[in-house]
């Protein structure tokens, strides 16, 4: 059986344009983000989420615009993607002249928050 990756991809980037981050099925980004990040884990899972176009919603989900936990899922994502396919990451438009940097901030926003809700 081949799987296609084609129905999640089509769902990310609806939920990512979408200002509630839902895509019209209902689903949220960060359940579909992880989703397909489980199923990432893969080896030969990487190259079809590629192929499928998920990584430009990747990439728009790694705004500051986003929730931490989007963000997260997204650089996540796009680092266990970049395992297998990283020629394809790197060649995304607008992934790689900022993607090690938004993953940083994102980490660096994570943490932060984290210490303010433990110190709460």
């Amino acid at each position: 059986m081949q799987l296609s990756f084609s129905f999640l991809a089509r769902e990310l980037y609806h939920a990512s344009k979408n200002t509630a981050h839902r895509s019209p099925d209902g689903y949220k980004a960060t359940e579909i983000l992880a989703a397909i990040n489980k199923l990432g884990v893969n080896d030969e899972n990487k190259s079809k989420i590629v192929a499928s176009g998920a990584l430009k919603s990747y990439v728009m989900l790694l705004s500051s615009g986003c929730s931490s936990e989007e963000q997260f899922l997204s650089a996540q994502g796009l680092w266990t993607l970049a395992m297998k396919c990283p020629d394809d990451v790197r060649n995304q438009e607008n992934c790689v002249t900022g993607v090690y940097l938004r993953i940083v901030c994102t980490l660096t926003h994570i943490l932060v928050d984290l210490a303010v809700s433990v110190t709460s």
